[in-house]
């Protein structure tokens, strides 16, 4: 039997590649670690700007709810008369919602 052994040595060649492929990967693993963990900490720190300015809004809203509804209790049938407001007429054609014998004239729907 005529087996002829071919001996190859891609050892070497191998082994170059393979460190440099090596070497790449850790580098390009390690930049990307490194701007995921930046990307994140800048999430992190912009989610705490939104949730004081939220907070900041809120509490805004808040005051201006309250003005809101201490400027509705100072609204009377005089207030809104000596701005040019007039009553309407019992004989108009709008909507009418019968009141309570306890409730004072009022410009608004809120009671």
């Amino acid at each position: 039997m005529n087996n002829k052994i071919f001996k190859i040595n891609f050892s070497e060649i191998h082994s170059n590649l393979l460190s440099v492929a090596l070497v790449v990967s850790l580098l390009v693993l390690g930049i990307s670690y490194i701007y995921l963990i930046n990307t994140s900490v800048f999430l992190v720190n912009a989610r705490g700007l939104a949730e004081e300015k939220s907070a900041q809004i809120e509490s805004e809203l808040a005051v201006l709810e309250t003005n809101y509804i201490s400027s509705q209790e100072a609204i009377d049938m005089a207030f809104a008369t000596a701005r040019g407001f007039v009553e309407a007429p019992k004989d108009s054609t709008f909507a009418y919602r019968s009141k309570p014998a306890d409730s004072e004239t009022s410009l608004s729907f809120l009671r």
